[in-house]
């Protein structure tokens, strides 16, 4: 794993891209109150009905599970940048080979 480069500001900007998107569709798009009246037919205002609540819970899902893709993205960057900051102080403090100081 030595060859892998990770842009961590990348990784945090996709981040804040996906949770932009995730506020987005957390946004109720449908409007406020019923308009299934509006359709002149009781079926099909139940089913507009229907349609509506199922809508409004598939995206609230679905933000949700982008959001979760955004805080995993934020831990990555989190725990590469950490590493490679242990990594550099481990071979600061190491002692030298050669008997010099570093």
């Amino acid at each position: 794993m030595a060859d892998l480069r990770m842009d961590t500001a990348q990784v945090r900007t996709t981040a804040e891209q996906l949770h932009h998107v995730a506020t987005a569709l957390g946004t109720d798009i449908t409007g406020t109150g019923d308009r299934s009246g509006a359709t002149g037919h009781d079926g099909l205002g139940e089913r507009l009905r229907r349609f509506t609540a199922d809508s409004r819970h598939n995206r609230t899902r679905l933000a949700e599970d982008v959001e979760t893709f955004a805080a995993w993205c934020r831990q990555v960057a989190d725990a590469v940048e950490g590493t490679e900051e242990q990594l550099a102080e481990a071979l600061q403090n190491a002692p030298s080979t050669d008997g010099g100081s570093r």
